[in-house]
C-alpha cells in the first residue's frame, strides 16, 4: 500500500463536521440518521442464542473434561480409591461349603423296573428340598453341642433357627439326580461343619425314619395276613358243613345241570313271547276281514295295513335301524358330556337323526301309493277266493290253536321257574360263603405278594444316599463378587467425579472452538491464534520453538489483517479497537500481533494501549510505560512525546502511561477523540488495545471514537454468555463489531507446515 499523504488526510479530516477520525464513522452516523428502515421489525428484547441455555451433549462434556482433567483425575482417583476401600472392608467374603446327595429318579427296589413319571419325580425332589430346611432338621442341628458353640450361631443367637433356615441352599445342578446342600458363612471351617451336620440330621430325621416306617408297615402287613388267614380257615370249615347239611352238589356236572335248566327256562319264555305276537297278528287279520265283510263295497285299504306294510319295507327298516344306532350313540354321549347343549357332537347326532326322520317320512310318502295299490290288488284277489286266500274260519281256528299253545307254554314256564327257584334257595347260603372265601383268598394273595416285595426291597439301595462329606467351593462366587464390587465401586466413584466435574465445568459455558462463536453466538470469527502457553513450543528440537511459534502467529494474524483491510472495500476501517469480555482473554496479544502484521504489510500503524488501568502492551515490546496516553489526557505531555517507534518497521507505540483518576475521567471527554483524529492523519491504521467490556466502561468510551471493534476470545477460558453480553453492550452504544479473534487454538497441521518451511529455508 502506498504511503498516505498527510496533507490529503488533513483535508479529509477538515471536511468532517465533528472532527472525527475517518469517513467511516461519519458514514455510520449518517446511516443511522437517514437510513432506510430494515425489513422485519421485532418488538421486545432480542432473542438470546439457544447455545447460551442448551443442555450439555457428550461432546460438550468431553471438552469440559479436557479443561479440568488434572483436577478431575485427581479427585476422581481419590474418590474411586475411597469407594473401593469401603467396599473392600465393609463387604465381607463368605465361604460356601456344600455336600452332594444322590436322589434316584427310580424308587429303590430290585423288582420294580418301572420309572416314575417326570412330574412325580420333580415333586419328590421339591419335597426333599423342603425337608432339608424344615423345622425338625434345623432344630436338631442347632441343638448339637458342637454346632451351638460355633461363632456363626452365636452371632445370631436371637433367632438362630430362622437364620440357619434362610442360609441353607438346596438345588439340583443341571436338573440331575444330585441334590446339592450348601451354606455360606464368614468362617471356612464352620461352613463345612454346618453342612455336614445338616446332611446328617436330614438323613436321620427324614430318610432313615422313612425306612423305619416302611419296616413297621411290613410288620403290620404280616399281622394282617395272619389274621385273614385264620379267618379264611374258619369260614372254609363252615362252608364244608353247610354243603353237607344242604346236600349241595359242587361238581362240574351239577353246575352244568343248573345251566341247562336255566337255558330251558329261557327258551320257554322266548316261545311264550312268540306265541303272543302271532296271536296278536291273527286277531288283527280277523278284525280286518270282518271289516271287509261288513262293507263289501269299500275299496279303501286300512291305514293300519298300509303302515304295517311300509314298516316291513327294506329301505324303511334300514333307515329305522340307522336311527336306532344314532339314538343309542346320542344317549351315550349325553351321559359323558358336562354341557350337552354346547357339545358339537350332540348337535351333529341330532342333525343326523332329524335327517333320517325326514328321509323315512319322504320315502313313506313316495311309496304309499304303490303300497295302497298292492294291498288293494291283494284284497281283490282274496275276495275272488284266489290262490293264497285265507278265510275267516281258518283264521279263527288258527287263533284258537295258538291260544291253547300259549296256555301250555305258560304252564311249562311256571313249572320250570319253581324248580329253578327251589335249587337256588338251597344253594344261596353256600354261594354266599363261597363268595366270602373268594374275597378273603384275593386279599390274602395281594397281602402275600406285598409282603414278598417288601422283604426283597430290604436288599435294595436307598433312594437317597450321601455321596461325600462337605467341602469348600473351589470357585468362591462371593469372593469374585467382592472383587467385582470393589472394581465397580472404584470405577463408579471415579466416573461419577469425572462426570460431575465435567458437568460443573460445562455450567461455566466456556468456549470450545470457532463453531460456538460463529454459529452459536452469530459473531463472525475473523482469525485464530495459537496458544502461547505450556511446554509445547519448548519441546521442539533444536530450540526452534519460539521461532516456530512466532512464524505460526504471524501466519495466523495475517488472515485477520486481510479480513480487516477488506472488510469494506470502499471505505475500510482505519481505527480499530481490540477488546474482550473479561481480563486475560488475549486482547493484548491480538492487538499487538495485528498491529505488527499491518506494519509488515507496509502500513504505517500506531498501537495505542488504552487499557490504562491494567496496561501490558509496553511489556510485549519491552518499552517504558510512560510517558503515554494518561499523560496525554492530563495535558502533561504532547502527542509527539508519547508516540514511540518500535523495533518493527512501520510500527509505533503509544503506551498507557501512569494511570490516575484524572486520566480515567478524561476518557469520557472529547479530548480523546481529538487526539485520535489527529493521530489518524499521521498513520494508516490505529489499533487500540482497550480494557475489558464487562469490567469497566473504558472500552465503551473509547469505542465512540473508533471505526470498528474486534472481540478477543480465549479458548477454554472465555465465557459464552459474557462474550455475548460484551458484544451486545458494544452494539448498544453504536460500536460496530467487526468480528472475533479466538486465541489458544491448537493447529498441528499449520504448525507442521511452518516447521517444514523453516526447515527448507534453513537448508
Amino acid at each position: 500500500m502506498s504511503q498516505v499523504d498527510p496533507a490529503s488526510e488533513s483535508k479529509e479530516l477538515a471536511g468532517t463536521p465533528n472532527g472525527g477520525p475517518t469517513g467511516t464513522a461519519l458514514a455510520t452516523i449518517d446511516n443511522q440518521q437517514h437510513g432506510v428502515p430494515a425489513v422485519g421489525w421485532s418488538y421486545g428484547p432480542p432473542q438470546r442464542p439457544e447455545i447460551l441455555s442448551a443442555n450439555p451433549n457428550p461432546f460438550d462434556l468431553m471438552h469440559a473434561m479436557r479443561r479440568r482433567w488434572p483436577l478431575a483425575v485427581g479427585i476422581g482417583s481419590a474418590v474411586g480409591l475411597t469407594a473401593a476401600l469401603l467396599v473392600w472392608f465393609l463387604v465381607p467374603v463368605k465361604y460356601e461349603a456344600f455336600a452332594l446327595l444322590r436322589v434316584a429318579e427310580k424308587p429303590g427296589g430290585v423288582l420294580d423296573k418301572s420309572r416314575d413319571a417326570r412330574d412325580v419325580f420333580d415333586l419328590f425332589k421339591r419335597t426333599q428340598a423342603q425337608y432339608v430346611v424344615s423345622g425338625p432338621v434345623v432344630r436338631k442341628t442347632i441343638r448339637e453341642p458342637s454346632i451351638a458353640r460355633l461363632a456363626t450361631i452365636k452371632d445370631h443367637d436371637d433367632d438362630p433357627e430362622s437364620w440357619l433356615s434362610d442360609q441353607i441352599m438346596v438345588d439340583y445342578p443341571n436338573d440331575a439326580e444330585l441334590m446339592r446342600v450348601a451354606i455360606k458363612t464368614e468362617y471356612k471351617d464352620e461352613s463345612i461343619k454346618l453342612v455336614d451336620m445338616i446332611v446328617k440330621m436330614y438323613l436321620d430325621e427324614v430318610v432313615h425314619n422313612t425306612q423305619l416306617e416302611r419296616f413297621a408297615q411290613e410288620d403290620k402287613l404280616k399281622e394282617k395276613y395272619k389274621t385273614i388267614s385264620d379267618e379264611y380257615s374258619r369260614k372254609n370249615e363252615q362252608l364244608f358243613k353247610s354243603e353237607q347239611v344242604n346236600q349241595v352238589e359242587t361238581t362240574a356236572a351239577a353246575q352244568m345241570k343248573r345251566q341247562v335248566a336255566e337255558r330251558s327256562l329261557f327258551d320257554s319264555l322266548v316261545q311264550h313271547h312268540t306265541l303272543q305276537r302271532e296271536i296278536q297278528a291273527t286277531e288283527m287279520e280277523i278284525a280286518i276281514m270282518k271289516a271287509r265283510e261288513s262293507d263289501p263295497e269299500a275299496n279303501t285299504v286300512p291305514d293300519v295295513m298300509i303302515e304295517a306294510e311300509l314298516r316291513r319295507d327294506p329301505t324303511v327298516s334300514n333307515l329305522t335301524n340307522m336311527k336306532s344306532t344314532y339314538t343309542t350313540m346320542l344317549a351315550r354321549v349325553m351321559t359323558v358330556t358336562v354341557n350337552p347343549a354346547l357339545s358339537s357332537e350332540v348337535r351333529q347326532l341330532n342333525a343326523l337323526i332329524n335327517e333320517i326322520d325326514l328321509q323315512i317320512e319322504q320315502y313313506k310318502a313316495d311309496a304309499r301309493p304303490h303300497v295302497i295299490e298292492m294291498l288293494a290288488a291283494e284284497e281283490a284277489l282274496d275276495r275272488r277266493g284266489g290262490m293264497g286266500g285265507t278265510t275267516l274260519t281258518s283264521l279263527e281256528t288258527k287263533r284258537n290253536h295258538l291260544t291253547d299253545l300259549l296256555t301250555a307254554a305258560k304252564q311249562e314256564i311256571d313249572d320250570k321257574s319253581k324248580g329253578f327257584e327251589n335249587s337256588q334257595e338251597f344253594s344261596a347260603d353256600v354261594e354266599t360263603r363261597r363268595e366270602e372265601l373268594k374275597a378273603l383268598r384275593d386279599i390274602m394273595t395281594k397281602l402275600k405278594s406285598q409282603i414278598d416285595l417288601t422283604e426283597v426291597e430290604r436288599l435294595a439301595k436307598e433312594r437317597i444316599e450321601k455321596l461325600d462329606d462337605a467341602q469348600l467351593d473351589s470357585v468362591s462366587g462371593d469372593a469374585i463378587r467382592k472383587y467385582v464390587g470393589v472394581l465397580f465401586a472404584g470405577v463408579l466413584g471415579f466416573a461419577a467425579v469425572m462426570v460431575g466435574i465435567a458437568f460443573v465445568e460445562f455450567q461455566s459455558r466456556k468456549i470450545n472452538g470457532t463453531q460456538q462463536v460463529n454459529d452459536g453466538l452469530g459473531i463472525k470469527v475473523i482469525g485464530e491464534l495459537p496458544s502461547v502457553k505450556g511446554r509445547k513450543w519448548r519441546r521442539l528440537k533444536g530450540g526452534r520453538g519460539p521461532a516456530v511459534l512466532k512464524a505460526l502467529m504471524a501466519e495466523r494474524i495475517d488472515g485477520t489483517r486481510t479480513a480487516l483491510i477488506h472488510a469494506t472495500p470502499s471505505n475500510p476501517p482505519r481505527v480499530v479497537m481490540v477488546t474482550s469480555a473479561d481480563p486475560h482473554e488475549g486482547k493484548t496479544t491480538t492487538s499487538s500481533q495485528l498491529a505488527a502484521s499491518l506494519a509488515r504489510a507496509g502500513r504505517r500503524t500506531l498501537l495505542i494501549d488504552a487499557d490504562i488501568r491494567n496496561p501490558g502492551v509496553h511489556r510485549v515490546f519491552d518499552m517504558p510505560l510512560e510517558p503515554g496516553l494518561s499523560e496525554l489526557l492530563r495535558g502533561e505531555a504532547e502527542r509527539d512525546a508519547v508516540v514511540h517507534p518500535t523495533r518493527t518497521a512501520n510500527l509505533w507505540l503509544l503506551p498507557a502511561g501512569r494511570c490516575d483518576l484524572r486520566s480515567v475521567q478524561s476518557l469520557s471527554t472529547s479530548y480523546l477523540g481529538t487526539n485520535i483524529a489527529a493521530l489518524c492523519v499521521q498513520f494508516d491504521y490505529v489499533i487500540i488495545d482497550s480494557g475489558p467490556v464487562l469490567k469497566v466502561a473504558d472500552s465503551l468510551l473509547v469505542g465512540q471514537h473508533v471505526d470498528a471493534a474486534i472481540l478477543s476470545v480465549l479458548k477454554d477460558s472465555s465465557n459464552l454468555p459474557h462474550v455475548y453480553e460484551a458484544c451486545e453492550r458494544l452494539r448498544s452504544v453504536g460500536i460496530s463489531v467487526l468480528g472475533a479473534v479466538i486465541n489458544g487454538v491448537n493447529d498441528d497441521a499449520a504448525q507442521h507446515g511452518v516447521e517444514l518451511l523453516m526447515s527448507e529455508a534453513t537448508a
